[in-house]
């Protein structure tokens, strides 16, 4: 996976499985995130799956809590550089 760092980023790791990044971007867009950049990567069809995603702003951990209680998500972590 190809990316470039950017000042604010969640990094997160799950499942390969239909429909989850619908249900990140939902997550997301629900509570005022928007997307600026979405990378995804996997290492095989059902495997894992790793997203960094650029966002316009910076993420309060309460977003953080509800991208972890979406099901097969395994890690979610906020980037700032």
């Amino acid at each position: 996976m190809e990316a470039k760092f950017a000042k604010h980023m969640i990094y997160i790791t799950n499942n390969d499985t239909p429909g989850l990044v619908g249900k990140i971007g939902h997550c997301l867009g629900s509570q005022g995130v928007n997307i600026a950049n979405f990378n995804l990567g996997r290492d095989k069809i059902g495997g894992s799956v790793i997203e960094l995603i650029e966002v316009d702003s910076p993420v309060d951990d309460s977003v953080l809590d509800k991208l972890t209680q979406i099901e097969d998500i395994v890690q979610v972590k906020k980037l700032n550089f």
